[in-house]
């Protein structure tokens, strides 16, 4: 058998994912090296080979002719490579989501069997942050607060939201006066929701007589349940409170301009956290809303 012989491996993987990005700090990020140790990689692959990959600048580095046609060589040659290890490996498999505890306690945890049924081996490590991070790849929050660069962001479930509070502070039958006419609470994840809510139903929102701020979005619809205040609930977090009679929505809700999304905060190629994307968007599909339980008004 012919001895096989391949140029530095290091070096290909370096070179095929500055191909992809087009930068060597964006190439540097997703192999968590510096961007020197991705040119010297670049460099020595070139001299193994004795072809120029890369020219211009170093400002402005560009694929040669050479390199664009390793690249398109190369680049589904490292995805067979990821595709066969995570087959072979599963029980190895980790993801970690960063993930806003809202959406984590109310919406993704009772469900999170589910998605570890279908991958068994898998661990699900949950982050509590508002988006994705250096160490952290996935995330799932708001629209409004996905990161402009991000990889992806794929809406997986709308929301809709409505102010509620708690029955024992309303009339038997309050209006939208009397709603208004309570404090206001706010959570500073979400400080604009009470405007989203009013123009989503239809109405300009007089100025509050007294705000009250919570650092979370919990923390404020706890609140509400105390009897403080009124706040705009998300159906999906207040949906047992409203069950159990602590919270009531006399206007009923309508749907969020920020719906749920799951953030890729790099062009990293997971098969594991394309497999958890697609498992969202199949549990947002079915989550019921409120038009469905009959819980607008």
């Amino acid at each position: 058998m012919a001895l096989r012989t391949l140029p530095p491996l290091n070096g290909l993987r370096a070179f095929e994912v500055f191909a992809r990005h087009g930068r060597m700090t964006l190439a540097a990020d997703e192999l968590c090296v510096t961007h020197g140790a991705v040119s010297r990689q670049i460099k020595g692959l070139e001299a193994s080979l004795g072809v120029r990959l890369l020219e211009g600048p170093r400002s402005g580095m560009r694929l040669t002719e050479a390199g664009r046609s390793l690249a398109l060589a190369l680049t589904p040659l490292f995805e067979g490579l990821e595709s066969a290890v995570a087959q072979l490996a599963p029980a190895a498999r980790r993801l970690e989501v960063a993930c806003v505890s809202t959406i984590a306690t109310r919406w993704l945890i009772p469900r999170l069997s589910g998605f570890l049924d279908q991958n068994p081996g898998v661990a699900v490590v949950l982050v509590d942050a508002n988006g994705p991070t250096a160490e952290v790849n996935v995330a799932l929050q708001l629209g409004h607060d996905a990161p402009a660069d991000a990889a992806e962001v794929t809406p997986f479930k709308a929301r809709h939201h409505g102010p509620v509070a708690t029955p024992l502070k309303l009339s038997a039958a309050p209006d939208l006066a009397e709603i208004l006419a309570l404090p206001r609470l706010v959570a500073r994840t979400y400080p604009d929701e009470w405007e989203h809510w009013a123009r989503g139903f239809g109405i300009a929102l007089p100025a509050a007589r007294d705000v009250q701020v919570f650092d979370r979005y919990l923390h404020a619809m706890g609140a509400a349940a105390a009897g403080i205040g009124a706040t705009i609930g998300s159906w999906d977090a207040v949906r047992s409170e409203i069950e159990a009679g602590s919270l009531v929505a006399p206007l009923g809700f309508v749907e969020a301009p920020s719906p749920c999304v799951f953030v890729r905060g790099r062009d990293v190629r997971d098969p594991l956290a394309t497999r958890f994307r697609d498992w969202l968007m199949v549990e947002g599909a079915r989550t019921p809303t409120p038009s469905d339980l009959r819980v607008r008004a």
